[in-house]
């Protein structure tokens, strides 16, 4: 994923006041295994076009997890199974913290997030995880 479109995700989830389902699909199309294949997919081989997919997506919106809604579903955006993630409420602020359990930079052992509610906070620190991560990665290439 490239990082403009992680910062341009995290600055909506920073501006957002609330569980917003357009911002969940988008966090869908461009930040999952899911919605990365199926946006680069052609178009001859998509199963419905993209405008297709968001009108059928309006109606049945379980298809999408509620990333902003749910710190289940925000959890699934944490990296991978060696990164460790917290959250909760504290001194009036919704916080979550994302790191990796073998971090051998500062950069990836506590990347913190702050948003309206826990989930959106999540989301945050786990784009930030992300982002950090394939820095590090690149840095290391």
């Amino acid at each position: 994923m490239g990082a403009h479109l992680i910062a341009e995700l995290i600055d909506r989830l920073q501006k957002s006041t609330g569980p917003d389902r357009k911002l969940d699909f988008d966090i869908w199309l461009n930040a999952t295994p899911e919605g990365i294949r199926d946006r680069e997919c052609p178009p001859s081989e998509l199963k419905k076009p993209w405008d297709q997919w968001f009108e059928c997506w309006k109606h049945d919106r379980s298809v999408i997890p509620s990333y902003t809604a749910s710190i289940d579903a925000a959890a699934m955006l944490v990296p991978s199974e060696d990164w460790w993630w917290s959250c909760g409420h504290c001194k009036r602020e919704n916080h979550a913290t994302v790191g990796h359990e073998h971090a051998t930079t500062i950069e990836l052992d506590a990347i913190d997030g702050f948003g309206a509610n826990v989930a959106i906070a999540l989301c945050i620190a786990s784009l930030r995880a992300r982002a950090a991560f394939e820095n590090s990665s690149r840095a290391t290439e």
